[in-house]
């Protein structure tokens, strides 16, 4: 294959994945974004945008559509190098309901684990990633302060009556050097004990159930354990995660950016998400499938605090996400009729996902009009390009590879 991209936006065609957490009918955003019908019953859970293996997406050259890991494997996208391929995956995720508690492996950790099991870790690439609310996310996402986890041992027995010389140890050491050790070997031995002792875990979590049942009202990780116990009538760990965890609500254009290690779930809401190319997960509950509770004790990061929440900076047309990655340099574009940017390509491509509005792009005398739901690729032959605004709140995320 000899191809060449010239000096014109490339219209991208990705594909969806029908996840059985992905949101339906009506609260379909995928559909929707991309002016599709929507199909009664069937979940709409994340848009792939990328050369993940997995499910590439394609560019249409010469009326032929060619998977685009395919071009960078043969040398036709310039800037990409065809051993490294495109170093990240833009997704657009929209959760009807709960996904899986997980966690990602770092670079050394994925590569172990892709040699000791491909079956279940078929990527060897680590998965930091970035989720940016289109409208509202509801998440968890790392484990809480430790006087708050003291707060939850003391409000809930369950915690004592499964593990209590593990949780008495923690109480006793918060605010010393050994806080963190002490709340890993309690969580250690909390995925254990779900694992080696299955009934009696499922015993404590049914007591916990109609304890809660019995409360005049419920406080949001109640209601969630209360949801997501009729779903997992198993001795699932993550039902007693939830307690665990920051839950975490993201208002439009708010942001988390999840490190490697730190467990994680979105739970409801429409998002962009950005990391690097890789599909890697380490599950830790609330899922039917497999859970590696000896892999997920190695690669857990037990920061006991709140989560940072990133924020667009208002006013900008275009405004960064900071993240601390290589793969990937990720930024809003917001432009209101007649607005216009000039693009620097410069020697890599550059990819960009059309929510809402239409943009005219120029280069040299040529103009192309996209409207909501295009994915353009911007390939490194264009140098620049000037992006206008032809309606107003044009939306738009741009993604980079960091020089």
């Amino acid at each position: 294959m000899s191809l060449k991209l010239k000096a014109k936006p490339y219209l991208l065609k990705n594909k969806i994945q029908n996840y059985e957490w992905g949101a339906r009918s009506e609260s379909a955003y995928i559909p929707q974004l991309l002016k599709l019908e929507i199909k009664e019953d069937v979940p709409y859970a994340e848009l792939w945008i990328g050369s993940h293996a997995k499910a590439p997406s394609k560019i249409e050259i010469d009326d032929e559509q060619i998977a685009l890991d395919r071009l960078i494997e043969n040398g036709c996208i310039t800037g990409i190098d065809p051993l490294v391929k495109l170093p990240y995956l833009l997704k657009v995720l929209s959760a009807g309901e709960a996904l899986s508690i997980q966690s990602h492996p770092n670079k050394q950790q994925a590569v172990h684990l892709n040699k000791l099991d491909p079956v279940n870790y078929s990527d060897n690439n680590h998965k930091p990633e970035i989720a940016i609310a289109l409208d509202t996310l509801t998440a968890l996402a790392g484990f809480r302060p430790a006087i708050e986890i003291k707060s939850i041992f003391e409000q809930y027995a369950i915690f004592g009556e499964l593990l209590g010389v593990e949780v008495s140890n923690f109480i006793e050491s918060i605010g010393c050097e050994n806080e963190i050790v002490t709340f890993r070997m309690f969580y250690e031995k909390l995925l254990k004990q779900s694992i080696l002792e299955p009934a009696l875990f499922l015993l404590k979590l049914n007591e916990l159930e109609n304890e809660i049942k019995c409360k005049k009202s419920h406080d949001d990780k109640e209601t969630l354990f209360l949801e997501l116990k009729k779903k997992y009538k198993n001795a699932d760990v993550g039902l007693l995660s939830i307690f665990l965890f920051n839950h975490v609500t993201l208002s439009a254009g708010q942001a988390l950016f999840i490190d490697a290690g730190v467990p994680h779930a979105y739970l409801r809401g429409n998002i962009i998400e950005c990391m690097a190319n890789s599909d890697n997960v380490v599950r830790a509950g609330l899922t039917p499938k497999f859970v590696d509770v000896d892999n997920l004790i190695e690669i857990l990061v037990y920061d006991l605090k709140r989560p940072e929440i990133l924020n667009r900076e208002d006013g900008l047309i275009i405004s960064e996400y900071k993240v601390p990655v290589s793969d990937f340099k990720i930024s809003s574009l917001k432009l209101n009729k007649g607005e216009q940017l000039d693009i620097e390509v410069d020697d890599k491509p550059i990819v960009i996902l059309l929510l809402s509005g239409e943009i005219k792009f120029s280069f040299g005398s040529e103009e192309w009009l996209h409207s909501q739901g295009d994915t353009l690729l911007l390939p490194a032959e264009l140098s620049s390009i000037n992006i206008s605004s032809l309606e107003n709140d044009a939306l738009a995320f741009m993604v980079q590879i960091p020089t």
